[in-house]
C-alpha cells in the first residue's frame, strides 16, 4: 500500500506542504502462510555471548509442537557448534561465537525516550531505551514494556532493534492520548543470559496532539570559516529536547566532528545539556592546527521520534590555543532591583554553554551568611538557575556571586562583580501578561527595519529571554531571525533587534515562553503567546 500526501497541502499560513510518500505491506492470513522467526536470542552474528544464555527464537504465530523436534543434526531445530564440528541438543538454525564467561549481572538503562517526567510530548511518540549491553529480543514484547495512561494500554504496532541489540524502539498501536501522563513500567525484560532489568516506572506527559516537526539546530557554537583555538570544545543547540539514545547507534557516526584535511574523524567525548537540547562535543586531543574541519548533526531524534534536519557547519582550527572565557549576559533579579518577591529565584545567563562541574562559585548570601539553594542548569547549559530551599526574608538586602565558572573547553570566566537585590513584603504569585506588542498581531506592510518590542505588566527575568528558543522570530522557511535582546531599565520592556533588516513582503511568527519558557522575576511563567505580521 501506497500512501502519499502532495504539495497542494497547506499550513495554516498558506505554506504549500512538501511531498510525503510512504509505503507498507498488508500481513498474509496466518492460515495460509508458513510461519516466520521475528527475534532470536542471541542474535545472529553476536559475540562473546554468555555461556548461560538461554536460546530462544520466536515466531509470528503459534507453532504446531509436533513438528519442533530437536534431534541433534536431524531434528527441525538444530544447534550445529563449529569448533567441534558437531550438532548438540537442543539445536537453533544460526550461528554465533560464544563468549568465556557467564553472565549474572542486569542490564542497566543507559536512557529512555521519553524521559522520565518530561511533558509536552507528542501523541505519535515511539517509546526508545538504550542499554549498557545487548538484550533478549524475545523478552521484549507488549507486557514486559507496558506503556499506558488513563484507561489505555498501549498495543505495540512495532517492535525494532538496532544491530547490536542495546537500543530497542516500541511503536503504540494507535496515538497515546492527549494531555494524558503515560506510564512505562519495565517489567521482564532480561539480558542475553536471562538475567532481568530491575523493574521499574517512568512517566511523561502528552501534548493536545502529534508531534510531527523535525527539530533543528537553532544555535552552534561555531560559525562557518570561523578560525577557533587548537584546545576549543564545541556545542549544538537545537529547538527542542532531543533523544540522546538516538546518539550514534551501533557506532555510526550521525554526530561528528570531522578533520578535512586529515579524512579523520576527531575522536571526542560527546555529552547533553540538563534540558536535553544541546549536544556539546569535547575532543579527547588537541585539534591540530590551521587544519580545515567539520561538524555535524545527522541523524538524530527528538522526544517524539521525529527525525532532526540535517546540519554540518565548516571552521578551521587556528596556529594555538584560545583562553577566552565565558561572559555573562544577565543576571535575574538585576543588580539594584527592590520589592522582588520572596519566592523569587536567581538565574544567570552566559554567552555560551559552560561547564556543570564548574558552578560551585555560584552562590547567594545575605551579609555573610551562605543561603541554602538547589542549582539546576538551563538553556542548554548556557544558564544557572540557583533555587533557594526557603522562602527569602522579606526587605532583605540579597548578593549574587559569580566564581570560577569555566566553558566547556575550560577557560575561566573574567571576574565578574558581585550583584545585590532588595526582597519587598512577601511572595510575588501574580502571572505576567503582555500590555502591547509592536508589531500587533496581525500586522501588515510592517517595515523592514523594524525592531519588534513587548510591554509587559511587571519586570521579567531577562535571563530567561533568549532569540534561539524563549524569545524567537522564525521566517516563513521556519528560519531563527538572529538578533540580540535589550531591556528597559525597569526590565518591562523587551526589545528584540534583528541583526540585518527583515525580508521585504515576508511573514514572520514571534514566538514567547513557547519552545522554551519566558519568567517574571518570581518565576512565574508567561503564558504562550505567538505574534505573526507581515512585512511591507
Amino acid at each position: 500500500i501506497q500512501v502519499f500526501l502532495n504539495s497542494t497541502a497547506q499550513d495554516v499560513y498558506g505554506n504549500n506542504f512538501s511531498n510525503f510518500a510512504e509505503t507498507f505491506t498488508i500481513a498474509g492470513a496466518l492460515a495460509s502462510t508458513a510461519p516466520v522467526a521475528q527475534v532470536v536470542n542471541p542474535f545472529p552474528n553476536a559475540t562473546n555471548v554468555p555461556l548461560n544464555t538461554v536460546i530462544q527464537v520466536e515466531f509470528n504465530q503459534p507453532l504446531q509442537t509436533g513438528t519442533v523436534t530437536c534431534n541433534g543434526s536431524s531434528g527441525s531445530v538444530t544447534l550445529y557448534q563449529g569448533s567441534t564440528a558437531t550438532y548438540l541438543t537442543p539445536t537453533c538454525t544460526y550461528s554465533f561465537p560464544a563468549g568465556t564467561a557467564v553472565d549474572d549481572a542486569a542490564p542497566t538503562i543507559v536512557s529512555l525516550a521519553p524521559p522520565n517526567s518530561s511533558i509536552n510530548i507528542g501523541t505519535n511518540a515511539a517509546i526508545s531505551f538504550n542499554f549498557n549491553k545487548a538484550i533478549n529480543p524475545v523478552s521484549v514484547t507488549g507486557s514486559s514494556i507496558q506503556v499506558s495512561g488513563g484507561s489505555i494500554t498501549e498495543t505495540p504496532s512495532s517492535i525494532s532493534f538496532t544491530p547490536d541489540f542495546t537500543r530497542t524502539t516500541i511503536v503504540p498501536q494507535a496515538p497515546l492520548p492527549s494531555s494524558t501522563q503515560m506510564a512505562i513500567a519495565i517489567n521482564g525484560v532480561t539480558s542475553e543470559a536471562g538475567v532481568a532489568v530491575v523493574s521499574q516506572t517512568t512517566h511523561f506527559t502528552t501534548t493536545a496532539g502529534p508531534d510531527v516537526t523535525n527539530p533543528y539546530v537553532v544555535n552552534a557554537s561555531v560559525a562557518a570559516n570561523q578560525y577557533v583555538g587548537t584546545n576549543a570544545a564545541f556545542a549544538m543547540q537545537f529547538n527542542e529536547a532531543m533523544d540522546p539514545g538516538s546518539l550514534n547507534p551501533a557506532g555510526a557516526h550521525d554526530v561528528f566532528l570531522y578533520d578535512s584535511t586529515s579524512a579523520t574523524y576527531v575522536a571526542t567525548a560527546i555529552t547533553f545539556s540538563a534540558d536535553l537540547t544541546t549536544v556539546m562535543l569535547k575532543p579527547t586531543a588537541n585539534l591540530t592546527a590551521n587544519h580545515s574541519l567539520q561538524m555535524c548533526s545527522n541523524s538524530m531524534t527528538d522526544l517524539s521520534g521525529n527525525p532532526q534536519q540535517s546540519f554540518c557547519v565548516n571552521f578551521y582550527a587556528g596556529s594555538s590555543t584560545v583562553t577566552t572565557g565565558p561572559v555573562v549576559l544577565q543576571v535575574s533579579p538585576p543588580a539594584g532591583f527592590t520589592g522582588v518577591g520572596t519566592n523569587s529565584w536567581i538565574q544567570i545567563l552566559w554567552n555560551e554553554p559552560i561547564d556543570a562541574a564548574s558552578i560551585g562559585g555560584v552562590t547567594l548570601k545575605s551579609g555573610s551568611s551562605l543561603i541554602p539553594a538547589v542549582a539546576t542548569m538551563f538553556d542548554g547549559d548556557q544558564g544557572i538557575q540557583l533555587l533557594p530551599l526557603l522562602p527569602l526574608t522579606p526587605n532583605t538586602l540579597y548578593t549574587v556571586n559569580v566564581a570560577g565558572v569555566l566553558d566547556i573547553t575550560g577557560n575561566a570566566q573574567a571576574s565578574f562583580p558581585s550583584q545585590s537585590f532588595t526582597t519587598g513584603t512577601g511572595a510575588d504569585l501574580v502571572q505576567p501578561t503582555a500590555v502591547s506588542m509592536n508589531p500587533p498581531n496581525g500586522a501588515a506592510s510592517v517595515a523592514t527595519n523594524t525592531a519588534v518590542q513587548v510591554v509587559f505588566s511587571k519586570a521579567m527575568d531577562p535571563a530567561s529571554f533568549d532569540p534561539a528558543n524563549s524569545f524567537k522570530l522564525i521566517d516563513s522557511s521556519l528560519n531563527v531571525v538572529p538578533a540580540t535582546i535589550t531591556f528597559s531599565p525597569d526590565y518591562t520592556t523587551a526589545t528584540l533587534q534583528p541583526t540585518s533588516n527583515l525580508a521585504s513582503g515576508a511573514n514572520y511568527d514571534l514566538f514567547i515562553s513557547y519552545f522554551a519558557t519566558v519568567y517574571d522575576l518570581a518565576g512565574n511563567r508567561f503564558a504562550p503567546t505567538i505574534v505573526f505580521f507581515t512585512t511591507q
